[in-house]
C-alpha cells in the first residue's frame, strides 16, 4: 500500500502544476473576456488621468472631456458659464442666461469672451444684451425694443428685426441692418437688389453677394449662396461652371463637359446619343482645304470656303489648272478668271489663232484680231471677204456663199 502522506503529496504536486497552468492560460487568453475599463492604448491598458478623454501610451493628455481645456496636457475645468472653452477667459459656448460681447451699459467697454455676461431678464437664452434666442415666458416679447402694452406686441424692433413681435430678420442686404417695422422691406447695400435686398445682383453670390459668378453667362443668375450658375460661358460646364469642356468642344452642355455643342475650329462629328440625350461628339478633323480649316459641327462641310486651288463641300477637288491664280466657285469649280489665252466655264478652251496676243473674252470672242483675220472670233479670212464684196453685194447668205464657190472654181481652173 501506499503510504497516505506520500499520497497527499503526490496529489499536492499535481494540484500545483494545474494551478500553475491555469493561472498561465488566463494570462494568456485574459484579455479575451476581461471587461475592465480603459481609455486608450494598443490593449487597452492604460487609464487615461482624471477629466482626459483620450490620451497617448505614455498616458500624456492629448483631449479633454467637455467642460475642460487643455494646457501642458493637464485638464483645467473651465468657466462656470461656458460649455465649451480654450482658456480661461476665453469661452467657445455660453450656457443659457449668459452670453460673451461688450457690457451695454459701459462706454467703450472691454470684450468680454468668458461666459460672464447675463442676458436680460425677460431671455432665458441670447447672443446680446439686445437679442434674445428664448423668451424665458415662451413668447416673442422679449424681442422688442419697446413694447404697446396694451395689445402685448412690440411697437419697435432693435435693428436686423421686424415684425409685430421683432422675431423676423431683416436681410443682411439691408442698408445699416434697418428695414420697415411692418414689411421688411429696405435700402439695399452694395451687391444686393430687390424690394427686401435678399438677392445678389447679376453676376455676385455669398452670404454677403461678396463672392464672384466668373463663369456664369452674362445677364444670367447664379444662386445666392451656392453659386449655381443658369447658364455656363463657352468652354466651361457644372454647376457652378468651373470645369473645361472636353478638348475638342467649343461650348458644351451644362451639365456633360463632353456633349459638345459646337466644336472647336478644325473638328467636327457626327449626331450621336447617350443615355438619351443627343449631342456631337466632335472627334473627326475638318478637311485641310476648308479655309481657316473651318467645318460645320456635324456634316465635316467647308462652310466659309476652300483655300485657294480647291473646290466642292469639302474643298476635295481641285481647280483647273487653266484658272488664273488657281481660283475657282467652290460650288462647281468653275474658273473665276481664265490663263492668258484661254476661255470657258472651266479655262480649258484656247482662244482662237486670229485673235491678237491671244487674248479674248470668257466666251472666246476675241478683243482684236490680227492682220488678216475677221470676226468676233478672229476666225475669217480678211482678203477673201474683201474679193467678194467688191464683185457683187451680198443680198443674202446662201447667195454669198454659191458665189465664193463659183470664183474659187474659176481660180482654180486658171
Amino acid at each position: 500500500m501506499i503510504p497516505v502522506s506520500k499520497y497527499r503529496s503526490s496529489t499536492n504536486v499535481y494540484m500545483n502544476q494545474n494551478m500553475r497552468i491555469i493561472v498561465v492560460l488566463s494570462v494568456l487568453f485574459g484579455s479575451l473576456f476581461a471587461t475592465k475599463e480603459c481609455s486608450t492604448g494598443e490593449n487597452c491598458e492604460i487609464k487615461c488621468m482624471t477629466n482626459c478623454s483620450n490620451c497617448s501610451r505614455d498616458n500624456v493628455c492629448e483631449q479633454c472631456e467637455p467642460g475642460y481645456f487643455l494646457n501642458n496636457h493637464i485638464c483645467y475645468k473651465c468657466p462656470s458659464n461656458c460649455i465649451s472653452c480654450s482658456s480661461l477667459d476665453k469661452c467657445g459656448i455660453c450656457k443659457d442666461g449668459f452670453y460673451n460681447e461688450r457690457r451695454y451699459d459701459v462706454s467703450r467697454p472691454p470684450l468680454r469672451t468668458n461666459c460672464s455676461l447675463r442676458c436680460r431678464e425677460e431671455c432665458s437664452s441670447c447672443i446680446s444684451y439686445k437679442y434674445c434666442n428664448n423668451c424665458t415666458d415662451g413668447g416673442h416679447l422679449c424681442h422688442c425694443k419697446t413694447r404697446n402694452e396694451s395689445s402685448k406686441i412690440c411697437a419697435s424692433c432693435y435693428r436686423r428685426n421686424y415684425g409685430n413681435y421683432c422675431n423676423r430678420s431683416c436681410s443682411v442686404g439691408c442698408k445699416n441692418h434697418l428695414c420697415d417695422f411692418n414689411a421688411g422691406t429696405c435700402e439695399c447695400i452694395h451687391n444686393f437688389q430687390g424690394d427686401y435686398c435678399d438677392r445678389c445682383i447679376d453676376g455676385k453670390y455669398g452670404r454677403k453677394c461678396e463672392k464672384q459668378c466668373e463663369r456664369c453667362y452674362p445677364g444670367t443668375a447664379c444662386e445666392k449662396h451656392s453659386g449655381v450658375c443658369d447658364e455656363c460661358v463657352e468652354g466651361f460646364y457644372s454647376r457652378t461652371c468651373d470645369l473645361p469642356c472636353s478638348a475638342n468642344c467649343k461650348s458644351c452642355k451644362k451639365n456633360y463637359g463632353h456633349h459638345c455643342i459646337t466644336c472647336k475650329p478644325g473638328k467636327y462629328g457626327k449626331k450621336t446619343e447617350e443615355n438619351g440625350k443627343e449631342y456631337i461628339a466632335c472627334h473627326n478633323d475638318c478637311s485641310d482645304h476648308c479655309l481657316n480649316k473651318t467645318c460645320t459641327r456635324d456634316s465635316g462641310n467647308c462652310y466659309t470656303g476652300c483655300v485657294k486651288g480647291h473646290w466642292g463641300v469639302r474643298c476635295g477637288s481641285t481647280c483647273s489648272v487653266y484658272c488664273k491664280d488657281s481660283e475657282c466657285f467652290q460650288g462647281n469649280g468653275s474658273c473665276l478668271c481664265c490663263r492668258e489665252g484661254q476661255y470657258g466655264s472651266y479655262c480649258d478652251k484656247p482662244c482662237q489663232v486670229g485673235c491678237k496676243e491671244n487674248i479674248c473674252t470668257r466666251d472666246g470672242n476675241c478683243k482684236k484680231c490680227k492682220k488678216g483675220f475677221t470676226g468676233s472670233k478672229c476666225e475669217t479670212c480678211e482678203e477673201c471677204i474683201s474679193v467678194v464684196t467688191i464683185i457683187i453685194p451680198a443680198t443674202s447668205s446662201l447667195f454669198v456663199i454659191a458665189v465664193v464657190i463659183i470664183i474659187s472654181i474659176v481660180v482654180i481652173r486658171r
